[in-house]
């Protein structure tokens, strides 16, 4: 690149806007209007999942119950969420139960959402949709719908969803639930360039936030506004509306939103070329979307940090930044993401002078612009392009190229929108002011009242003392009248109030040794009770000492037991299947060797040679049973290789012409403890058989899962099922055991079952404390 380009391509990137697209429908999912969990989010999760295991009925208690769970980890750990919100919308389906399968639905969806299922997600809206009752709830499932349209690139249905809802949010008359759908117009016109439309739809939201004291509203409104100014190129004013948006969010400890405000920080800071304190926030805002597992936001954040190492010349770190960023968003179908991250992938290839791969990876960014009328994306593609032209030495074209951009960027960024835009944000502004000072006027005007009030209090108060006063002069002179017929009695009264006096004196004497001795007797008895006290205490702090010891080498032998019980189970299962091999084996493998040896001896045409063969054929069938009952009693994948590989051998064993057999493993990077291993085979072997006997199943879905609680396994097939209250306690043998076994380990079955469902049976193990 010679040094004409290079200062082109120098100055393009100090001058470059970096407008980054967040998915911010997350804030705009709210709970049904009947029913909120919202204060009970942030209860201790540990205690909710030991109330949930303790909880084992399935009636509206548990419901709220998962619920609770599932909201809480929305915001925490979206696989958990999904998890929880399944079971609450499968039993409050069951148990018809309208409110609370609307937000099951919700926090389903949100949870889809958040894994970018977003397919799934947009089929649970419309369910939510359908089932909705009053004009808040219907709002609120059409507006989660245009946000999955948006991350799909369908800007026309996105917008048509905005628009119904916000028609939807009028008719409620529910102002938080306006607020959020004007917000997500503002959104959405950002997207498109049209930022002096999107500025009046958020200010109507800011007003609204404002007025009814929504700081999460508030928080998003000034989220969006930073990403206008970063789009308009005011760079000082988007910091500052991210800072107050961060400031909200922290007070509110709302992860999800502090991750995104860090990015537009980072944006900022990045176009001022401020770029240490840039690659600082975008860091951090990586950091808690990977917390979070927002798949979404971490791709995002990938491509702001190929960006920024981009900016400091850093291709390598760059290069491979973007490529995570283009296959992350390529396979979640996250359009608009991935022109950015096209576009950064294509300015770094110019940088590392690749200019074919270059023109490649701008190719598709302004494919995927032009096919969704991106505009703001569509003038960053070009501007790429002008950079490209310009390093291949071709500055006609790259002149005529930023021509076309200016003219792009003019209809994004015209004088009469900017003018509007800043008319709007004064009015604003102003507004505010005066609605600040009106209330300060206010304010001052009852303070006054309050202090004529307390004057006039004063005043009668004195007038109250004056007339006091008078009665008392009044009394004065009545006093003076009998002083003088009281003064003649005290003359007479003197010499016996002396006798009284030295009589008083003599009693004090007595009272005062009298308390003297009391005090001692009370401080004595305080002191004997305090010693008292204390032994109690430190008896009891013994006794309940030696019980939690008791207790607790109770629930270690206990474990020892269940351990020694297992490992008992599994020992005599390999010493019968090692003695079904090495010995029932050897001896069938001999016969079959006699056999053949004897066949080979006898007419193949008399009828002794055909009974021969028959033998033979049975004893062959008899090792091969004896061989597979060896193999499942023990099988080596298990030992060898884990759980996954086990269960994957076990299941390649099945006829998929009859049953088609689905496996999802998550979380079993490690292996686990044995015994869990084992039982969780056992209890997936146990259930496959079960299926394949009796359900007349075509579809067998298996799911295990590895997370911080615990192991949770689901089975489901798509059966016959049965009828659970027929069943009651008699259950089968393999049935029995399968509780058997994961009640030894803490653990708890559920089984879902009608006639003509299917079956779905649900494991949970959870782990082992430390």
């Amino acid at each position: 690149m010679n040094e004409q380009a290079t200062l082109i391509y120098r100055q393009s990137i100090k001058l470059r806007h970096l407008v980054l697209v967040f998915g911010l429908a997350w804030l705009l999912l709210i709970l049904p209007k009947g029913y909120t969990f919202a204060q009970k989010a942030q209860l201790n999760l540990n205690e909710l999942k030991q109330e949930l295991q303790q909880h084992k009925i399935l009636d509206s208690n548990r419901v709220k119950l998962l619920l609770q769970l599932a909201g809480a980890y929305l915001e925490r750990q979206s696989d958990s969420a999904h998890k929880y919100a399944l079971q609450a919308t499968q039993l409050a389906e069951k148990l018809k139960i309208q409110r609370f399968h609307i937000t099951a639905l919700e926090y389903l969806g949100r949870a889809q959402y958040a894994k970018s299922q977003f397919d799934q997600a947009l089929q649970t809206f419309k369910k939510e949709e359908a089932i909705a009752k009053d004009y808040a709830e219907k709002a609120q499932s059409i507006r989660n719908q245009g946000n999955v349209y948006i991350e799909i690139g369908q800007q026309k249905e996105a917008l048509d969803s905005y628009k119904r809802s916000l028609d939807m949010a009028y008719l409620s008359k529910h102002q938080f639930t306006i607020a959020v759908s004007l917000v997500n117009l503002g959104y959405l016109y950002k997207q498109t360039g049209e930022y002096d439309i999107a500025v009046s739809y958020l200010l109507k939201a800011s007003k609204l936030g404002e007025d009814n004291h929504f700081k999460v509203l508030l928080a998003n409104v000034y989220l969006q506004l930073a990403l206008i100014q970063n789009g308009r190129k005011i760079y000082k004013e988007a910091i500052d509306y991210a800072k107050k948006a961060n400031e909200i969010f922290v007070g509110l400890n709302n992860v999800q939103g502090q991750g995104s405000a860090l990015s537009v920080l980072g944006a900022g800071y990045a176009a001022l070329n401020e770029n240490t304190t840039a690659r600082k926030y975008l860091l951090d805002a990586y950091q808690l979307n990977l917390r979070l597992n927002d798949t979404r936001q971490i791709y995002n954040s990938l491509n702001n940090l190929a960006e920024i190492e981009l900016v400091l010349q850093n291709y390598v770190p760059a290069g491979k930044y973007a490529d995570q960023a283009i296959a992350g968003l390529k396979q979640i179908n996250n359009t608009i993401n991935l022109i950015g991250a096209y576009t950064t992938r294509g300015k770094i290839l110019i940088g590392q002078k690749q200019f074919r791969q270059a023109e490649a990876n701008l190719d598709s960014a302004l494919a995927i612009a032009q096919k969704h009328q991106y505009r703001p994306q569509k003038k960053n593609v070009l501007e790429a392009f002008a950079l490209l032209r310009a390093a291949q030495g071709n500055y006609n074209e790259a002149f005529n190229t930023l021509l076309a951009t200016n003219k792009l960027n003019d209809s994004v960024l015209n004088e009469t929108n900017s003018k509007q835009i800043n008319e709007l944000i004064t009015k604003y502004e102003t507004e505010k002011k005066q609605a600040q000072i009106a209330l300060l006027n206010e304010q001052n005007i009852k303070q006054q009242l309050r202090l004529f009030n307390n004057q006039l209090t004063i005043e009668k108060q004195d007038l109250q003392l004056s007339n006091q006063n008078l009665e008392i002069e009044n009394k004065n002179l009545n006093l003076k009248q009998k002083e003088n017929t009281i003064a003649r009695q005290k003359q007479d009264s003197i010499q016996h109030q002396q006798k009284i006096v030295s009589l008083n004196q003599q009693n004090i004497i007595q009272n005062l040794e009298l308390q003297r001795r009391n005090l001692y007797l009370l401080l004595s008895g305080l002191a004997l009770l305090i010693v008292i006290a204390f032994a109690i205490a430190t008896i009891n702090r013994r006794k309940l000492k030696a019980k939690a010891e008791l207790q607790q080498e109770i629930i270690k032998q206990q474990d020892l037991a269940t351990k020694a019980v297992l490992e008992a189970e599994e020992r005599e299962r390999r010493r019968i299947a090692g003695d079904l091999h090495d010995g029932v084996g050897q001896m069938l493998s001999a016969a079959l060797m006699n056999m053949n040896g004897l066949i080979s001896k006898i007419d193949p045409k008399s009828e002794l040679a055909l009974n021969t063969e028959k033998a033979l054929a049975l004893v062959s069938e008899s090792y091969d049973e004896m061989r597979s009952i060896s193999h499942q009693m023990m099988p080596n994948a298990l030992i060898k290789s884990g759980l996954a590989s086990a269960v994957k051998e076990f299941l390649s064993k099945l006829d998929s012409d009859k049953i088609k057999v689905g496996l999802e493993t998550i979380g079993l990077n490690e292996r686990l403890d044995e015994q869990t291993e084992t039982v969780i085979y056992r209890a997936i072997q146990e259930s496959v058989n079960n299926t394949v006997k009796h359900a007349k199943a075509t579809k067998l879905n298996i799911q295990i899962i590895k997370d911080e609680e615990g192991i949770s396994v689901t089975i489901e097939d798509n059966g016959k099922g049965f009828d659970q209250s027929k069943l009651g306690s008699k259950k089968g043998i393999g049935l029995s055991n399968l509780y058997a076994r994961v009640e030894l380990l803490k653990g708890t079955v559920d089984v879902d079952s009608a006639e003509g469902k299917g079956t779905l049976i649900a494991l949970h193990i959870p782990n082992k404390p430390a």
